[in-house]
């Protein structure tokens, strides 16, 4: 099976200035696109571009605009790469990572909002295999902080979740992690649609207050499960580990933005 039969790529975007400028120069999701096109090997492979809807409900000039340049950009600067822009989509992060996760047409999906860099080459092909082979290896995350001694404890260790290195999937540097983030990663959509989004949907949904803290609350109810079932057998639930470990491993993406755009 070929690549793009295998892995479609979710652009989360969600960064249309909520007042009066639109954010027309955006660079910075030209580089998240070409810099994971070309270091994890993704020829051929679509890539669906959302944006929050909330702005083209509220400010239907300026999301006309901002979608306008956009492809512009697109048609200038990567048309060699599938790019689908999504136009009737759902508002805010989560609902459009809903909505990818109903529509998807590949069993696995690598979710990138608009700002990061892939820095290093990324055996996506051996990472997919290993992905098929182990019922419970559903989700990857792309680090961007520096794991090893004297850095900066992981959050899903610092909150009390799963960090171990990972000896039993061989011939890949895997951490085991209690928690599924929004950060670059990879996942399995069958899982999605099983186990992440119905969670999401029985805790949480519609109960934030129009905020899209996707990751705060899969973090919440990651670790009510830890306190319930115990560090591994919520992480076999969960099926999250992380790229790389802690014995001097180094970034493989860099954060461009500044929360969701650069001022």
């Amino acid at each position: 099976m070929n690549i793009k039969d295998k892995i479609s790529v979710m652009i989360a975007t969600h960064i249309v200035n909520a007042t009066s400028n639109p954010y027309l120069n955006n660079d910075m999701i030209v580089k998240t696109i070409r810099s994971s096109y070309d270091k994890m090997g993704l020829n051929g492979v679509t890539y669906y571009v959302y944006i929050d809807a909330t702005m083209k409900r509220l400010y239907p000039d300026l999301y006309t605009q901002y979608r306008e340049k956009l492809l512009e950009r697109f048609n200038e600067e990567l048309s060699d790469i599938k790019i689908e822009l999504l136009e009737e989509t759902r508002e805010l992060l989560r609902g459009n990572w809903e909505h990818m996760i109903e529509n998807c047409p590949t069993p696995y999906f690598l979710f990138l909002e608009h700002d990061w860099e892939f820095t290093e080459s990324i055996p996506t092909e051996k990472i997919l295999s290993k992905m098929d082979e182990n019922d419970n290896f559903s989700y990857i995350r792309f680090p961007y902080t520096k794991l090893g001694p004297g850095q900066p404890e992981h959050w899903d260790k610092t909150w009390g979740g799963y960090f171990e290195k990972d000896e039993e999937i061989n011939d890949l540097p895997l951490t085991k992690i209690a928690f599924y983030s929004g950060n670059p990663h990879i996942t399995k959509i069958k899982k999605c649609k099983d186990f992440y989004l119905p969670l999401h949907k029985k805790y949480w949904s519609n109960k934030t207050k129009g905020t899209s803290h996707l990751e705060k609350e899969l973090a919440d109810i990651a670790m009510m499960h830890v306190k319930t079932y115990g560090k591994k057998e919520a992480h076999n639930m969960w099926g999250c580990f992380l790229y790389g470990t802690w014995e001097g491993f180094n970034p493989v993406v860099k954060h461009l933005g500044d929360w969701c755009r650069k001022k």
